[in-house]
């Protein structure tokens, strides 16, 4: 069984989402891993950009993808 690693996921996230947001990366990042692995990429992200992903993906996407 694989175990999931959050690096690759979380270094195309920040990478799509400084210069402009790629939302089609962010789309599929998202689509295709189950919550436990959006919580590893959380987790991931906070401790290798010292950012909050939640807030980086609500300031950068304006809304675009809130309830």
């Amino acid at each position: 069984m694989n175990k999931y690693n959050p690096k690759e996921d979380t270094e195309a996230l920040y990478n799509s989402l400084n210069g402009g947001a790629n939302e089609k990366e962010i789309i599929q990042i998202v689509t295709r891993t189950t919550n436990a692995e959006r919580q590893k990429i959380k987790e991931e992200f906070k401790k290798t950009y010292n950012e909050d992903l939640e807030e980086k993906l609500e300031k950068e996407l304006n809304g675009n993808f809130q309830e």
